[in-house]
């Protein structure tokens, strides 16, 4: 209840549910509801009312972590899988179904009643959320896959045992497992940190040492919030005193757009090159489509694409 009650866990509730914000997600259902209102039909005001939107989204959130495309395909945020790769090996894809109707149809075993509750209940937390389906809010699902395709293998095993071809099918299926678990290394190794690269706050370090080495410059550093939560790289790379931050406010609550966020010389919001001051006071640090003057340095992906700008009017 204390946990529930916090408010950093509640700030961080707020920045991430769907009901957070209610006017985009009823917008739709209130016209509707006018609509009905208007034309006097009672099935509409019953159907077109805000509780069974809410319903429908938690549910669609729910129902989108079983999504086999999710789970062996396309994965969700780049971070959290390699590149062209899901959140599992597709060759396990048959064995989990396979698994899984084992559990299903042993349901009245107490093993099985564990494992296939623990697989309904682990996308309730984050059914309410946006940019679903995720995968770090959905990580209490594990190990229930791997248990599932554990359950698959031996039944497989015990299948193919009887098969006259078994020592063709024995093969095929570990030369199948092993050419997935190469490509997955050859992503991730050879390719994730060359694709993904802006998914993973590419440049931050570059552009906290360049303040370094010109702090006594300017008076004012502006770093633009259009580059993700940029304060909290901005505090550990300047290894800046965390009493001394927090006497000077700390970090202000609110959304992942927070724009009150300030340290010393520093200040973190969205940057309006046309408004900002032009007497070279100010260093600003953003996005290539936010900054157009004299650029100091520009930061580049690995893929050579600008990854950040560094400048002053």
């Amino acid at each position: 209840i204390v946990t529930f009650l916090d408010p950093a866990t509640l700030s961080r509730l707020r920045g991430t549910s769907s009901f957070a914000d209610q006017t985009p997600l009823l917008s739709r259902s209130v016209a509707k509801l006018q609509q009905d209102q208007q034309n006097g039909n009672p099935l509409g005001i019953v159907f077109d009312n805000r509780r069974l939107v809410w319903a429908h989204t938690f549910l669609e959130g729910y129902l989108s972590h079983y999504s086999l495309r999710w789970l062996f395909l396309t994965g969700d945020n780049p971070r959290h899988h390699a590149p062209d790769m899901g959140l599992l090996y597709l060759v396990e894809l048959p064995f989990v179904l396979w698994g899984l109707y084992h559990l299903v149809i042993s349901w009245k075993e107490k093993s099985s009643k564990l494992v296939l509750s623990w697989f309904l209940i682990a996308p309730i937390a984050a059914a309410p959320t946006t940019g679903l389906p995720h995968a770090i809010r959905t990580l209490v699902f594990l190990p229930t896959f791997q248990i599932m395709t554990a359950i698959g293998i031996v039944q497989g095993v015990m299948l193919v045992s009887r098969s006259k071809v078994k020592y063709l099918l024995f093969t095929s299926a570990l030369l199948l497992f092993t050419f997935n678990f190469v490509y997955y290394l050859h992503m991730y190794f050879g390719h994730m940190n060359h694709e993904y690269s802006p998914f993973w706050q590419y440049g931050y370090k570059q552009a906290v040492g360049y303040t370094k080495a010109n702090y006594g410059k300017y008076k004012k550093i502006v770093v633009s919030t259009q580059l993700e939560q940029p304060y909290i790289f901005f505090l550990y790379y300047l290894a800046y005193d965390p009493k001394k931050y927090l006497a000077e406010g700390g970090t202000a609550s609110g959304g992942f757009e927070e724009v009150r966020n300030k340290f010393d010389i520093f200040e973190f919001r969205p940057i309006d090159w046309d408004r900002e001051a032009r007497d070279r006071s100010e260093l600003y640090i953003g996005t290539p489509k936010e900054i157009r003057g004299t650029v100091l340095l520009t930061i580049a992906y690995p893929d050579g694409s600008e990854a950040i700008r560094i400048a002053q009017q």
